[in-house]
């Protein structure tokens, strides 16, 4: 007869497998974060939410829900989470061990809160996270301790803070970092070995901040750097030696600062650099053989300064040079053969200078470069 039982319960419903059971919890008390963990987790309400759905949630979207603090109980049992947004709230603080036990999680973004306090351990143990957002905040410090356990990140945005100076060994945990933006802060000292341990850094914007010197301890142990952003600063001095250990930057951003001159070697052993933006700036005189050694040079922005004379050697050895921008300067002379040595010039820009003819074979230029801004004569 059981067999027969059996037999009958197969033909109406298909084969019978064994349910396992589930535990259910009340996560009512995690307030509105509490509501949309439930809501994830496929339940009616915060009351008897599975623990089992909970530990399935990958992605928990939570941006411009009004949540005004987070601590360690908030997201526990979310054991699969792989991104959280809270962008978009009021959150003020950090706690310490508010995201312990995300093993999972790959991308935090806490942008546009009103973030002022970090704790100690506030990120503990987070081994997958790669991309942390602490943009449109209101943090005015930052220290050694603020982003320990966060050796797998790769991007760190701390665009628009208010932090005003880079401590010792601030980032010295980040040893997988290649990405990090502090633009839009109120950055007036950079401490030497501020960036120690940032091993595999490619990408550094320091744009719109309050610097005013470059030292060469300042960018120390950036042995990968790639792209280095500092314009719109206050920077007027700047060391011989700042770029001096950089072998791999391509590109260096410095303009709208307030430099007037450059030390004849600061660029020296820059073979790599493709991109120099030196626009708005007060030069008045471009020393002999500064640019002797960038030999990937391909772009060369020098307008809006006040650059007078273009001597013979200020261009020497730039036989990669593409694009060469010298447009609202005061340029009123050109030595002969000043352009000689740009063999792979495709565009000069000379608009707005008061000199208003060239000679094609006195410059040194070929037939195959565009100039604008100035009568041409053979």
């Amino acid at each position: 007869m059981k067999n027969l039982i059996a037999i009958v319960l197969i033909l109406l419903f298909g084969p019978i497998t064994s349910l396992k059971a589930q535990t259910f919890i009340n996560i009512c008390d995690r307030g509105i974060i509490g509501d949309e963990i439930a809501q994830a987790a496929g339940a009616v309400s915060c009351q008897e939410v599975s623990v089992e759905n909970m530990a399935d949630i990958q992605q928990l979207s939570l941006p411009n829900r009004g949540i005004q603090s987070i601590n360690e109980n908030s997201f526990q049992g979310l054991w699969s989470l792989q991104e959280l947004d809270l962008s978009f709230n009021q959150i003020i603080s950090i706690a310490p061990y508010t995201f312990q036990n995300l093993n999972s999680l790959v991308a935090l973004n806490l942008n546009v809160n009103q973030i002022q306090t970090i704790g100690e351990n506030a990120f503990y143990y987070l081994p997958a996270l790669k991309w942390l957002g602490l943009s449109h905040n209101q943090l005015s410090t930052i220290s050694r301790e603020t982003f320990h356990w966060l050796s797998s990140v790769e991007m760190l945005d701390l665009s628009r803070n208010e932090i005003s100076a880079i401590p010792a060994n601030a980032f010295e945990h980040l040893k997988s970092l290649e990405e990090i933006n502090l633009s839009l802060n109120q950055i007036k000292s950079i401490s030497e070995h501020a960036f120690k341990g940032m091993v595999s850094l490619k990408d550094l914007n320091l744009s719109n901040n309050q610097l005013s010197t470059l030292t060469e301890k300042t960018f120390e142990h950036l042995p990968k750097i790639h792209q280095l952003f500092l314009f719109r600063n206050s920077i007027d001095k700047i060391s011989e030696k700042t770029f001096q250990n950089l072998k791999s930057l391509t590109q260096i951003h410095l303009a709208y600062n307030l430099i007037t001159i450059f030390p004849e070697k600061i660029f020296y052993g820059l073979t790599s650099l493709e991109h120099l933006l030196l626009y708005g700036n007060q030069i008045t005189n471009i020393p002999d053989h500064l640019f002797q050694d960038l030999k990937s040079l391909r772009t060369l922005h020098l307008y809006f300064n006040q650059i007078q004379t273009i001597s013979k050697n200020v261009f020497r050895n730039l036989v990669s040079l593409e694009a060469l921008h010298l447009f609202n300067n005061q340029i009123n002379t050109i030595s002969n053969n000043a352009f000689k040595d740009l063999t792979s010039l495709r565009w000069l820009y000379l608009t707005y200078n008061p000199i208003s003819e060239i000679s094609l074979s006195d410059v040194g230029l070929s037939p195959i470069t565009t100039i604008f801004g100035v009568t041409v004569n053979p």
